[in-house]
C-alpha cells in the first residue's frame, strides 16, 4: 500500500515537470493533452503531402512563443535528413503567427523574424553516419544551448532505410539509446518524422503502419498518424502513455497548421495574403569530426557476439509489455534503460 502511494507521488510530480508545445490546430492540442509533450519522443508518421514537415515547421515557430500563448520560450534544433527544411515557408508562418498574436504585444515583445531564426538550431545529415554523428553531438550540444527544449529529427527513415538489415538495427539502437538519455535527463521533447509502408494481412487486406519495422515500433512513447480519410486531413493518436486513442481533423494554410473551416463560398479568404519577405539562409551548424569517426567506427563493428542485439531488442520490446511505463512510469523506465542499454553502449 505504502510503494503504491509512493509510486503515485512520484509519477504525478513527474508528469507536473513536463511541458507541451501547441500544434496551433486546437483539435488536435485536445486530442493530445496540449501538444507535444516534453520529456517523450513522438512518432509523425504519414504517407507523402500529408503535412508531417509542415507540423515540424510549425512546432519550431510554437516551441518558442510565450507559456501563455503555448509555447516554452525555448530553442529548437531541427536535424534535416531529407533537404526539406525551408526557410522560406518557415519565414511564412513566422509572419502569421505574428500577426495573429498583434494584441498581445507584451507577450511578444522583442519577438520578430530574426529572433525566431536565431532560435533555431539546423543540422543537414544526408547519410546515416551524420544522423548517427549528430545524435551523439546532441548532448553536449544542448548544455551549451541550455534553452533547446524540442529536437525535431525529419526523418528518422531517409538515411537508414537503405542499410544492410544488421547495420540499421545497430543505427537504430544506438539513435534510441541517445534520445531516451536526452528525453530523461533533460526534460526536452524529441519529435521523429518516419515514412510509411504498407503490411498486407492474412485475410488479404492491407493497412498503412509506420516504416523501420517492429524493432522501431516499439521506441516511440507517442505515435501519431497522419492520413487522409474521404478529402480530408487527420491526425490519430495511436499510441500515447497518458492519453487515449482519438483523432482530429487539421488544415494546411499558407500560415501553417490549423483547425478544418468549413469550405463556404468564401473559403479562399482562409489562406490569408502573406507580406513576402526576403529569402534568408540559416547556417548550418557543424558536425563533429569526432563524432563522426565515432558513428563510423559503430556503423562499422561487428556486436561482440550474436546475444548482443537480441539483448537489445529485447530491452527495447521491454518498454511496451510493461504496464508501468504505458502509465508514465518514468522512475521504472530510467532504472530499465540503465540496466539494459548498457548492452548498446558505442564502441
Amino acid at each position: 500500500m505504502n510503494r503504491n502511494c509512493s509510486t503515485r507521488f512520484l509519477l504525478g510530480k513527474l508528469l507536473k515537470s513536463q511541458n507541451s508545445i501547441s500544434t496551433a490546430c486546437s483539435s488536435v492540442d485536445v486530442v493530445l493533452g496540449g501538444g507535444i509533450e516534453t520529456g517523450y519522443i513522438t512518432e509523425i508518421s504519414g504517407e507523402s503531402s500529408m503535412g508531417k514537415t509542415q507540423f515540424c515547421f510549425q512546432l519550431c515557430v510554437n516551441a518558442q512563443l510565450p507559456p501563455q500563448l503555448g509555447g516554452l520560450d525555448a530553442e529548437v534544433i531541427f536535424v534535416d535528413t531529407e533537404k526539406t527544411f525551408s526557410s522560406d515557408r518557415l519565414i511564412e508562418m513566422i509572419n502569421t503567427t505574428l500577426r495573429e498574436n498583434k494584441g498581445g504585444e507584451n507577450l511578444m515583445q522583442g519577438r520578430d523574424i530574426n529572433h525566431f531564426l536565431s532560435n533555431l538550431y539546423v543540422f543537414r545529415c544526408i547519410e546515416a553516419v551524420e544522423l548517427l554523428a549528430v545524435v551523439h553531438q546532441l548532448s553536449e550540444f544542448v548544455k551549451n544551448h541550455p534553452k533547446v527544449r524540442l529536437i525535431i529529427i525529419d526523418s528518422i527513415a531517409h538515411t537508414i532505410r537503405s542499410e544492410e538489415l544488421t547495420t540499421k538495427t545497430r543505427i537504430m539502437l544506438n539513435i534510441v539509446q541517445k534520445l531516451r538519455e536526452l528525453t530523461m535527463h533533460t526534460n526536452i521533447g524529441v519529435v521523429v518524422v518516419n515514412q510509411v509502408t504498407t503490411r498486407f494481412h492474412k485475410d488479404g487486406t492491407s493497412s498503412i503502419i509506420p516504416a523501420l519495422g517492429e524493432t522501431w515500433s516499439y521506441v516511440p512513447a507517442v505515435k501519431i498518424l497522419l492520413r487522409r480519410e474521404a478529402g480530408s486531413r487527420f491526425a490519430i493518436l495511436t499510441k500515447s502513455p497518458t492519453r487515449p486513442p482519438g483523432k482530429a481533423r487539421y488544415e494546411i494554410t499558407s500560415g501553417g497548421i490549423r483547425d478544418h473551416k468549413p469550405q463556404t463560398t468564401s473559403s479562399s479568404s482562409r489562406h490569408h495574403t502573406v507580406m513576402a519577405s526576403p529569402s534568408r539562409n540559416i547556417e548550418l551548424q557543424n558536425i563533429s569530426r569526432q563524432c563522426l569517426a565515432l558513428s563510423q567506427h559503430v556503423i562499422d563493428s561487428n556486436p561482440t557476439c550474436d546475444g548482443e542485439e537480441v539483448a537489445s531488442h529485447q530491452m527495447m520490446t521491454s518498454f511496451v509489455d510493461d504496464s508501468d511505463f504505458e502509465v508514465c512510469s518514468r522512475a521504472k523506465r530510467q532504472r530499465m534503460d540503465h540496466d539494459g542499454l548498457r548492452s548498446v553502449k558505442s564502441h
